[in-house]
């Protein structure tokens, strides 16, 4: 695959960075990720619009497709399958209201990025705003397809759709043993910043679910930012990083010493992979498992 241009980079680094301080709250899994919604509306919605490339790719594989009006501008930038995005609206809650109002939406579906007083006025235009709290992780997806399928009308299906996806990651890797799972980390880098992701992510949960050990969860959480030290002191067999970073990354001074780049096990995915919070997190882990250990029934 290509290198993605620089731009991709910086909004990878954006989400990263952003993530803990404005969707995250400080809050972390369990019974903390309670959302605060408008109250439901009798009914099906019948015209829907996304401000979150999470609820992008759930609203994608729940909602007839007639009823979503727009979808998050970030999801057409980053979004792994534009295809999908084709004939709808970008959406971006704390852009231009009056943009937002012209589709006439009677739901939102937002994952906590939008500024409090932005919400007030959407909600005091008549539209539903249904907020699906801050995205933690692959636990935290799962509620939000349950909270959304319910607020379709559509429980059956959401409860099929996680079944299907908590599969999917329990068994991309199921096969390897214990012993052949390398300690990996997850390593971003912009400029001379080196930032992770771990416990707490949806970084942490793709790297497990694809075989590896994620050496960072013993000492940190959510989006670190790193120092060279930090990553020796770490002592990763293989690294995982974006396309076009992974060359960089082992130029990075101290890193000559770091046994995977000493070794050449750095696994570049693309960006879109690795930041997508929602369904994109299973392609991530397969793919992840794959570039690794091989596909499975294969050993390399």
């Amino acid at each position: 695959m290509k290198a993605l241009a620089s731009d991709l980079a910086l909004l990878a680094l954006a989400l990263a960075l952003a993530i803990p301080l404005a969707l995250l709250g400080g809050a972390r899994g369990g019974s903390s990720r309670a959302p605060a919604s408008t109250p439901h509306a009798a009914g099906a919605p019948l015209r829907i619009a996304s401000g979150s490339l999470r609820a992008d790719t759930v609203l994608l594989a729940l909602a007839p497709r007639t009823t979503l009006v727009g979808l998050s501008t970030y999801g057409f930038e980053q979004a792994l399958h534009p295809q999908s995005y084709e004939g709808l609206a970008r959406v971006d809650p704390n852009g231009d209201l009056e943009a937002l109002l012209a589709l006439r939406p009677d739901l939102l579906v937002v994952n906590q990025f939008v500024d409090h007083g932005r919400l007030v006025r959407i909600r005091d235009a008549g539209i539903e705003v249904l907020d699906l709290g801050p995205m933690e992780g692959f636990a935290s997806l799962l509620d939000d397809i349950g909270v959304l399928a319910r607020r379709l009308g559509r429980p059956d299906e959401g409860a099929q759709l996680v079944e299907s996806l908590r599969h999917r990651m329990a068994t991309a890797a199921a096969d390897v043993p214990p012993d052949r799972r390398p300690r990996a980390l997850y390593v971003g880098k912009h400029g001379t910043q080196l930032y992770g992701g771990t416990r707490g992510t949806s970084y942490h949960d793709v790297l497990r679910a694809a075989g590896l050990h994620d050496v960072a969860a013993s000492r940190h959480e959510g989006w670190p930012e790193y120092t060279a030290e930090d990553v020796l002191t770490l002592g990763p067999e293989l690294l995982v990083t974006a396309e076009g970073d992974a060359a960089a990354l082992c130029r990075h001074p101290g890193f000559e010493a770091l046994e995977a780049c000493r070794t050449g096990h750095v696994v570049a995915l693309d960006p879109r992979l690795l930041v997508d919070p929602g369904l994109g997190m299973v392609e991530a882990a397969e793919a992840l498992r794959r570039a690794v250990h091989g596909a499975p029934g294969w050993s390399p």
